[in-house]
């Protein structure tokens, strides 16, 4: 499809509009209805600082949603195509019907494309999610700016790489482009040390350090509340633990 020198980014997504070329597998056009896609891109050619070839593969509705049916299609597409990446920036719950996916994914990988993924956005274990907890998957996971793992991003041995994001989709884009830039060097060289886990230790130590009045919220596994003691905080940032599973979480003081 692209007979360019640059590598080829197979981007399965909700189209992209500034792709190479586009092929859509939704019955909705190859335009980009959602707006995802083309970020995703965006992203993807400013990591690689412009040595890639975008071919969008447009699996997902302008709705933000798709069928496994149609990212499959766009993975076998993807592989035919002689794509040298493909793009996941996309998750669904393992127990969807994704035995096929799976599949056509570990056939990528066996052909020698490199496969990068979002690990969710959903403050879960990666391992409970496809196509990032698919063995041979680079899978992305978010961290803000100091390392630690945002609140929002799925976690655990599934995740390769955490990058400095809003999400893992924009993770798994910047580690796309990354590669494409320089290799498993230039990742492993830009992202390797970040997605830091603080230990219950040292987050009893940043509590020490508080101030009578300080705002200290708690997030809990499988919990949706926070916890708040004492009063309000002006302009402290605290780190905190995920008491059982050492997960470190930045909340600014003042928001819930």
């Amino acid at each position: 499809v692209l007979t360019g020198t640059a590598p080829v980014v197979a981007l399965i997504d909700t189209g992209a509009d500034s792709a190479d070329a586009s092929v859509d597998f939704t019955g909705e056009g190859t335009n980009d209805g959602n707006g995802h896609g083309s970020r995703m891109a965006e992203i993807i050619r400013s990591t690689s600082e412009g040595n890639v070839q975008i071919l969008s593969l447009k699996a997902i509705g302008s709705n933000g949603y798709g069928r496994v049916s149609d990212v499959v299609a766009a993975v076998r597409y993807a592989v035919m195509a002689g794509s040298d990446v493909i793009s996941l920036s996309i998750s669904t719950d393992e127990t969807a019907n994704c035995e096929g996916l799976t599949e056509a994914i570990l056939d990528a990988i066996s052909k020698g494309i490199v496969v990068i993924a979002a690990a969710g956005n959903n403050g879960r274990d990666a391992s409970l999610y496809v196509p990032g907890c698919i063995e041979g998957v680079i899978t992305a996971g978010s961290c803000d700016e100091d390392g630690f793992i945002l609140a929002a991003s799925n976690y655990g041995s599934a995740v390769d790489f955490y990058v400095p994001s809003k999400s893992t989709s924009e993770a798994a884009a910047a580690v796309c482009g990354t590669y494409c830039k320089g290799g498993m060097d230039a990742v492993a060289e830009a992202f390797d040390g970040l997605g830091r886990s603080a230990s219950a230790e040292s987050a009893a130590v940043s509590l020490g350090s508080l101030n009578e009045g300080d705002t200290v919220c708690f997030v809990l596994p499988d919990e949706s509340g926070y916890f708040h003691i004492a009063g309000p905080a002006i302009g402290k940032t605290i780190y905190v633990s995920n008491s059982s599973m050492g997960i470190p979480y930045r909340h600014p003081q003042g928001s819930n």
